[in-house]
């Protein structure tokens, strides 16, 4: 199974950035993510194998008990890894030292209680992936997009974190929520 954890921004911020996503579709020539995909990643697992998925959730379980909800600011548009060779286009957040903390643990535990391949151990950057480059990106296209300044979503707080399954299929990706650990400790402020 091939497993991430990651953070839903709830139905407000997709909606929102649904309306990015359709302009952004008609004006660049990006593979474009689709809204119901759209997630901040707090950690890449990869391959993992089906009985490890209980060994997982109960890591996970323990990072969410006495933890609250975390609020999220979403910022400007960016690209990674820069904007001088980007792959991929991104939208940043925000989400303090709540968010930080939250993310750090999950990829602690992580590690610790994989079984398969090595959980990704890059440094976290908080973002919503948006789009992803198609080789090498054009100079013209670039200077646009940095340009491009839509106002971003309000604030929201998210409660909860996922275990999620990516199934690779000829027309992308496939999600699959495997289990939600709720934050249910003390209000996001």
């Amino acid at each position: 199974m091939r497993l991430f954890v990651a953070v839903d921004p709830g139905e407000q911020v997709r909606r929102r950035l649904s309306a990015w996503l359709d302009a952004g579709r008609r004006r660049w020539p990006l593979r474009w993510v689709r809204p119901d995909q759209l997630h901040l990643t707090l950690q890449f697992l990869g391959e993992q194998p089906p009985a490890a998925v209980e060994t997982l959730a109960a890591a996970y379980a323990a990072v969410a008990a006495g933890r609250g909800p975390v609020r999220l600011a979403f910022g400007e548009i960016g690209a990674f890894p820069g904007w001088r060779r980007p792959r991929v286009l991104v939208l940043h957040v925000d989400g303090g030292p709540a968010l930080a903390e939250l993310a750090a643990a999950v990829r602690a535990a992580g590690e610790a209680a994989a079984a398969g391949d090595r959980p990704d151990c890059k440094p976290w950057r908080p973002h919503l992936t948006l789009a992803r480059f198609r080789g090498r990106a054009d100079p013209g296209v670039v200077a646009e997009l940095r340009g491009w300044r839509p106002e971003p979503p309000p604030s929201v707080v998210a409660d909860r974190f996922a275990l999620v399954e990516s199934r690779l299929e000829p027309g992308g990706a496939r999600y699959r929520v495997v289990a939600e650990f709720p934050l249910a400790g003390n209000p996001a402020p």
